[in-house]
This record gives structure tokens, C-alpha cells and sequence, in this order.
């Protein structure tokens, strides 16, 4: 079974030129919808190319799990929160330690894990405004798919980054939330921003359970203790991503990783058999509506 988390890759037109390793190339033609819209966007005629050029060539993220989950149980992390983890302390950051063995932490605000807004392309005044398959331009965020219906719940809506806890938390919100929110289906590819309230849902019967996850290039922080290196040698860009170690649910905080360090990365482990993708039948699917409409 693969169990990856937030291992960086290429954006590439080929699943050669995206450095992945082979055991994933199950899923390329699920990454090949994700990274369309960039390989696309040189060409489309409504999209400003000087101010937002194409993040081809740029670093993206992977998550996949496949794994069994019990009855009664969720895959993924339960609770309403969203993706982007609010306040993370980070150790001696802007401090001045003066003894040997002194240590402090400061709050770091403002952390994206895929950023994410969508354009309606169309005039937002007409009577079918918002109604099902209109036409959007992304940018940024974070796709989702699931072999399971219903084993994940999302709201549409934003939530504001001073309402967001610690590590994304937003229970606190629950009863603001617009409606009950809608449970995602199996087979199809998702898109919200990294801050769409979502949760993990226990399922009602055991089943096996394939979970993807695809977070474009703004990530303010990669865990380095709690995602799984590249083996191809693909590291995240220090231009827009800052490494962290540490024990990101401690209360200890993390530590910055200078971009120069000669630290060499544990070798994840590689799968054991190369399973055939359950997606593998949706490949050709459009992305469903966003839930986050810019000007929501």
C-alpha cells in the first residue's frame, strides 16, 4: 500500500519530467488533471501570463493513502478544520539567546498550504450565475479524491485566518458554517482553497480506502518529521517554502532548517507491489464546482 504524505514533485508535462517515483505512476493521469490548468494557462486568452505566469516547472505536493479502515473509523484526520494550520510557534525565531541551552519559541501567523481562488468567468449579473457547470479559472489550492462516497464532508465557504486554531482547528466554528455542507463522492476530483472547511467522516462499514491529495506550490512551511521526501531528489523551493523539524502537534514548537544544510533525508519506504488504481476509471472527469468562489 502507498502511504505518502506531501512528498514534493515537478510540475511537468510528463510524468518523467515531474520526478516521481515509479510506484505513482498509478495515479499520473489523476496528477495530469490537477496540473492542467497550469500547463494550459500560457495559452489561455483570458489569463493575465505577466502578473501570474504558469507554475510549470514549479514545486507541487502529493498525499496519497491506501489503506483498510475499520467500521466506525475515519482514514484521515477527524474534526472540522481547514488545511492551512493557522498559528505554528517556531523556535528561537527573531530571538536573541545569549546563554548556551536558552530557548524560546515566537508565534507564526499566516501559514498557506496551497493558497487557492477561482475566477467565474462570465457575468456574475446574469440569472445563471453560480448555476451547476459554469466556468472557472483556478489558481492555486488543493485537490482532493476519494475511492469512498462519503467518507469526507466540505463547506463552502472561507474561513477568515485570524478565525482559524491551532493546526487548522475550527470546530469552534461549527454552528456558523453555512448549511450541513456536502459529503464528497466517490471518483471525483474536488478543488478547495486551504481554507474550505472540511472533516474526515467515520465510515458506517469497513472498506478499503484510497485517499489523494494534490497542494499547488504556496506552502508557507513543509514538516520535514511528518512528510516523506522525494527519492528522486526533489526538495521543496526555498524561494517560497521554508523547512521546519519537529513535532508539529508538540508544544515545544518547530525549528527552521537553513536552506543550506547537509543534512541527508531518510529513504521512505517503497511499496511492495505496485497496485492498480481504483481512480483509474474517473481519469477523464472534469474537476467539480470549487467551493470557493472569489468574492465569497
Amino acid at each position: 500500500d502507498i502511504n505518502i504524505n506531501m512528498m514534493p514533485f515537478i510540475v511537468g508535462k510528463t510524468f518523467e519530467s515531474s520526478k516521481l517515483p515509479e510506484y505513482v505512476e498509478p495515479y499520473w493521469s489523476l496528477i495530469k488533471a490537477c496540473i492542467n490548468p497550469e500547463l494550459n494557462r500560457a495559452s489561455h486568452h483570458l489569463w493575465d501570463r505577466r502578473s501570474n505566469p504558469s507554475d510549470l516547472g514549479r514545486v507541487y505536493y502529493l498525499t496519497i493513502q491506501e489503506s483498510y479502515v475499520e467500521a466506525g473509523s475515519s482514514q484521515r484526520r477527524p474534526g472540522l478544520h481547514v488545511d492551512s494550520p493557522g498559528e505554528v510557534r517556531i523556535k528561537n525565531e527573531d530571538c536573541e539567546a545569549t546563554k548556551e541551552g536558552v530557548g524560546s519559541s515566537q508565534p507564526y501567523r499566516g501559514h498557506h498550504w496551497g493558497e487557492g481562488c477561482a475566477h467565474y468567468i462570465g457575468d456574475c449579473n446574469k440569472p445563471d450565475y453560480g448555476e451547476e457547470n459554469p466556468s472557472f479559472v483556478l489558481q492555486g489550492g488543493i485537490y482532493l479524491a476519494s475511492s469512498v462516497s462519503c467518507s469526507c464532508k466540505a463547506w463552502n465557504c472561507k474561513v477568515a485566518p485570524k478565525g482559524v486554531g491551532r493546526l487548522g482547528d475550527i470546530e469552534h466554528l461549527r454552528g456558523a458554517l453555512p448549511g450541513p455542507g456536502q459529503e464528497l463522492q466517490a471518483g471525483q476530483l474536488y478543488w478547495i482553497t486551504d481554507r474550505t472547511p472540511h472533516e474526515s467522516l467515520a465510515l458506517p462499514e469497513g472498506s478499503y480506502r484510497q485517499f489523494f491529495r494534490l497542494v499547488t506550490s504556496q506552502v508557507s512551511l513543509w514538516y520535514e518529521n511528518h512528510s516523506t521526501h522525494n527519492p528522486l531528489g526533489v526538495e521543496p523551493d526555498p524561494t517560497i517554502t521554508r523547512v521546519v523539524v519537529g513535532d508539529k502537534f508538540g508544544d515545544d514548537g518547530v525549528e527552521v532548517v537553513e536552506p543550506d544544510s547537509t543534512r541527508l533525508p531518510p529513504t521512505p519506504p517503497r511499496p511492495s507491489v505496485i497496485k492498480k488504481n481504483l481512480f483509474q476509471e474517473y481519469y477523464n472527469i472534469p474537476v467539480a464546482n470549487p467551493f470557493d468562489i472569489l468574492g465569497n
